[in-house]
């Protein structure tokens, strides 16, 4: 019988001989043994890590819950199956705000392998519960600061379309080969200034000939109903103004409220990334040196 030091009993803890007659794992001190079968994990770890890189989450998870079977409490095959179920091909991903953007608490449930773990690991998955737990923050908060930004973008087509508006509701002027619109208000005081002025020169010729002139008289008419048509385009025009000052107030309010909800949003991040920060400390793959290319 050979000793293989590197079998351990999940038991006891003793190191397992092999018993090659019965084709089995022995453990000398509690007597307890084991098939070969059992410890097939070192492979199907491997496998499950690699399935796990190359982004084939099913077949990952499949790998970590037969190890798991064997050991409810095995560190890499913990850690494996939660990057499995969040579809994460590496714990580098944590610490990518992106990946909070579509990534959900609900979807994954760290708080299963942090259960499940071993005391001396109890660590580790709890920091990336607490990971997970800023994850979620910041996703609402992300949330929040994008509909903020959607908000301000109606608000600013609003105040576009507005401006047009009110730009279409000038006045008419030709002026030279061109035509010029005017506020409507500058084109009333001229229009009332001419009509007062043909009012005169109407009143004065029928004082002096005791005849009203027809021609006058239509034209005094006419620039009658144009002053209406320009008063109504100066009442709408005021009200088109005041449409664009509080539209810009609420623009300023927006980006008020942008830049707060944005500085909450930055503090979770860092949050997050200070948790990861101590992740760094104790996890397998981010202690490892980089591998030179």
């Amino acid at each position: 019988m050979a000793k293989l030091l590197k079998h351990l009993c999940s038991s006891c803890g003793g190191a397992l001989i092999i018993d090659v007659d019965a084709q089995l794992y022995r453990c000398p001190y509690c007597g307890v043994t084991y098939d070969y079968e059992y410890f097939r994990e070192e492979d199907v770890l491997s496998k499950g890590m690699r399935a796990l890189k190359e982004g084939e989450f099913v077949s990952a998870m499949e790998a970590f819950d037969f190890i798991l079977t064997k050991d409810p409490h095995d560190f890499l095959a913990l850690r494996g199956k939660l990057l499995a179920k969040g579809k994460f091909m590496s714990i580098r991903e944590l610490n990518n705000p992106s990946t909070w953007r579509e990534v959900t608490v609900e979807d994954v449930k760290p708080e299963e392998e942090a259960e499940a773990a071993a005391p001396g690991d109890k660590e580790y998955f709890d920091r990336i519960v607490n990971i997970f737990k800023f994850g979620e923050e910041f996703r609402e908060a992300d949330k929040k600061v994008t509909d903020a930004y959607t908000d301000k973008k109606r608000l600013e087509r609003h105040f576009s379309a507005v401006a047009n508006q009110r730009e279409d509701n000038g006045v008419p002027v030709r002026y030279f080969e061109d035509t010029i619109r005017i506020a409507p208000w500058k084109a009333l005081v001229v229009e009332l200034i001419v009509f007062l002025i043909a009012l005169g020169i109407t009143m004065a010729l029928y004082s002096h000939a005791g005849v009203m002139n027809i021609a006058l008289l239509v034209t005094l008419i006419v620039m009658g109903v144009a002053l209406v048509i320009t008063g109504y385009k100066v009442i709408e025009d005021t009200s088109l103004k005041s449409e664009l000052a509080g539209t810009d107030d609420r623009i300023d309010d927006k980006d008020e409220q942008i830049k707060e909800l944005t500085a909450k949003r930055d503090a979770i991040l860092k949050n997050i990334r200070k948790e990861y920060v101590e992740l760094k400390k104790i996890d397998p793959e981010l202690k490892a040196p980089a591998q030179k290319k």
